[in-house]
């Protein structure tokens, strides 16, 4: 199996942007940007445009060499891009409230603490990678080895006792555990190393 790194993504994306690595690079990033323009309190048509509108611009400024890995990583780069697609929204948005009761009834929400949303903004983000991860090593593991991680991992069992509830050798146990462990690794360093 071929390794695909972000940057691999990118350089074909700049010059093919049918290309199917294109998928990668949604999956990994759309959550995370659908989170933070849910959270400014946009409606469900309003995330998706502020979505479609990222990504587009996105390829756009990818293929015209906007992007400059010199300057930073790329996930700042494209929630840059879609912070200020948010913004946008929320702007326009209050341009056509009109009333003190339509402000009212379609709340703009702000983020008056930013070390709180950028908490909140760390802790979902580190939410979505790990159930990305988790899927990933789920997909790469048998159900046995899969569920003996998270006897251990998750409900703090110890080898011992999941090796009496599964009816595996203790150190089949502490084998499972390393195998899921390094798929979710190895899905991370595919997918969300600094490029």
């Amino acid at each position: 199996m071929e390794w695909i790194t972000r940057t691999t993504i990118l350089n074909e994306l700049r010059t093919n942007p049918e290309s199917e690595n294109w998928n990668d690079l949604v999956e990994i990033f759309s959550p995370i940007i659908m989170f933070r323009a849910a959270e400014r309190g946009l409606q469900p048509t309003e995330v998706e445009e502020v979505l479609q509108d990222t990504l587009a611009d996105f390829i756009e400024a990818l293929q015209t060499g906007k992007y400059d890995r010199n300057r930073g990583h790329l996930h700042d780069w494209l929630l840059g891009i879609a912070g200020n697609k948010i913004r946008s929204f929320v702007r326009a948005r209050r341009r056509r409230l009109k009333s003190e009761r339509c402000a009212e009834v379609y709340e703009i929400r702000d983020v008056p603490d930013k070390k709180a949303a950028e908490k909140t903004w760390d802790t979902e983000s580190g939410r979505i990678v790990l159930s990305a991860c988790l899927k990933y090593a789920f997909k790469k593991s048998s159900r046995k080895t899969f569920y003996a991680f998270v006897l251990c991992v998750f409900k703090g069992l110890s080898p011992m006792e999941v090796s009496e509830k599964l009816g595996m050798r203790v150190d089949a146990v502490h084998v499972a555990k390393h195998r899921v462990l390094a798929r979710m690794r190895e899905y991370v360093e595919r997918h969300y190393q600094t490029v």
